[in-house]
């Protein structure tokens, strides 16, 4: 089911965010229908209003136009999901994206025979997507792959869709925390070797493109209440030049 929250606070709540300081924004879920608390949507469907409140319903901003208007001025990057059947979704624009090879040999292998593969992509709607596209903006897969046993013990940076490479959501927000446009996909004749994200960041992987994470422990500093952030009662400090997920 579709998040509780309307959209117009999600709005608040990334408005806040970037006006404590916040390097990035990156949404650990996805958008993929439209707001039902929508004032437009809620004068079509109650019933007993009188005309002039339902036109005046109608006449208000949608929460998803409010909430791209926020995305498009600021570093936000939405989740995507990949999705391991065929699905009827609504066709949109072309995916923006923001992944490139760089073979390190002649003989070197095309990365996208060796990354995990999906039919489909469970997109954010059109609004918001077209939004992210932006020079500042981006869009993150937030799927994982557990082993065998139901374990991740490794986390793909990138997946394949419709036959292009798109970066995972951490991924992602580090090309737009760098301010870069593409992320480099680096291949030699043994497979993937590293995704370089900048001059001085390059992230070493196994051949098919999976990284190692490290498994802190439960540290609740790391955690700030999305109530605290809407209502200012958070230290800035917490807040600026930090990576924030969602």
């Amino acid at each position: 089911g579709q998040w509780p929250w309307p959209r117009n606070i999600i709005a608040q709540l990334v408005q806040n965010l970037f006006a404590m300081g916040v390097g990035v924004v990156g949404f650990d879920m996805a958008f993929p229908e439209p707001d039902r608390m929508n004032p437009a949507d809620i004068a079509d469907s109650l019933a007993g209003i009188d005309d002039t409140t339902r036109d005046k319903l109608r006449s208000l901003s949608g929460n998803d136009e409010v909430f791209a208007n926020i995305i498009r001025q600021t570093r936000v990057v939405l989740g995507q999901a990949m999705y391991w059947e065929e699905l009827e979704t609504v066709k949109g624009p072309p995916v923006k994206k923001s992944v490139a090879t760089r073979k390190l040999s002649k003989s070197a292998i095309d990365p996208i025979y060796l990354l995990p593969t999906a039919p489909s992509l469970v997109r954010n709607i059109p609004i918001l997507e077209e939004a992210a596209n932006h020079k500042m903006g981006g869009h993150g897969i937030f799927s994982l792959v557990p082993e065998v046993d139901g374990i991740v013990r490794r986390v793909p940076s990138l997946f394949v869709y419709d036959g292009h490479m798109f970066p995972t959501l951490f991924l992602e927000i580090l090309r737009v925390a760098t301010g870069r446009q593409t992320t480099l996909v680096e291949v030699n004749a043994a497979g993937i070797n590293a995704v370089a994200i900048t001059k001085g960041l390059k992230l070493p992987t196994d051949k098919i493109g999976r990284i190692y994470p490290y498994f802190s422990k439960s540290d609740t500093a790391k955690y700030i209440s999305a109530r605290d952030v809407l209502s200012g009662m958070v230290d800035p400090e917490r807040i600026k030049g930090k990576l924030a997920i969602v």
